[in-house]
């Protein structure tokens, strides 16, 4: 099940990096159960899928002014999702996701001062599926995906006299992505799917709070924005294994 949404904008390319790392830790198992070979997409089928990731990361820089960055993280995701066909090769379902993820930079030296960062998404992400058989083991699909997602960022700098403090970034967005695939049925139950390439406009929408020394009152600011992306190339490439459940 193909995930459409992405983050943009200066004030989030951090945030963006995370959820990334988060994702390419993911390890993906999904299943899906039928009776024959040829049925597995027929009406009345149940599809199940999901995804369960845990990373962890640790780097160590030595910046130009001889100071030492130490940089540590760790996060999970956990992403299930169902679907039912209404028809014979058409199902309809929903994908829901939740990720988190915590780092910590240290600049190491005469004065060590440390950033703390706190990423959590929500998503909630409606489809639709279609599923043309071409052969006994081998379907083309096609799914268009409606995406909506929720997210906030708390990150805490060293205070001193005139800055440093707490920042907030808190924002949606909403999207529709269309991703092709293949499946291929290696049993009557078990089908191993792979997908390339995903069409995908989005629009997004963001503030950032920032409570700091040297300001009476807590500074905010908003932005949005849209984009339409297409691509096919190896940093969309997704594989996973999947199960149909019923009669």
């Amino acid at each position: 099940m193909a995930t459409i949404l992405n983050h943009s904008g200066s004030n989030h390319q951090t945030t963006q990096n995370r959820i990334s790392q988060i994702r390419n830790g993911i390890l993906v198992w999904a299943m899906v159960l039928s009776m024959h070979a040829h049925a597995q997409t027929g009406k009345g089928k149940v599809l199940l899928g999901g995804s369960l990731g845990i990373t962890s990361s640790a780097e160590r820089d030595k910046l130009a002014n001889g100071q030492t960055l130490k940089q540590n993280g760790r996060g999970f995701s956990v992403n299930p999702g169902i679907g039912f066909f209404v028809a014979d090769g058409w199902a309809l379902g929903i994908d829901l996701g939740y990720e988190s993820f915590f780092s910590e930079s240290t600049a190491l030296g005469s004065s060590a001062s440390t950033i703390e960062q706190t990423n959590r998404v929500f998503s909630v992400s409606p489809f639709a599926r279609y599923y043309r058989m071409l052969g006994d083991r081998i379907s083309f699909f096609g799914q268009a995906t409606v995406g909506s997602l929720s997210s906030g960022t708390n990150e805490t700098t060293p205070a001193t006299s005139t800055q440093g403090g707490k920042t907030i970034f808190t924002g949606y967005q909403v999207g529709l992505g269309i991703t092709p695939g293949v499946t291929y049925f290696i049993s009557p139950k078990v089908g191993i799917e792979a997908s390339l390439g995903l069409l995908s406009y989005f629009y997004d929408r963001f503030e950032t709070k920032l409570e700091a020394q040297g300001f009476a009152q807590p500074q905010t600011s908003t932005r949005s924005s849209n984009a339409f992306n297409f691509s096919f190339d190896l940093s969309t490439f997704r594989i996973g294994a999947k199960v149909y459940l019923g009669k």
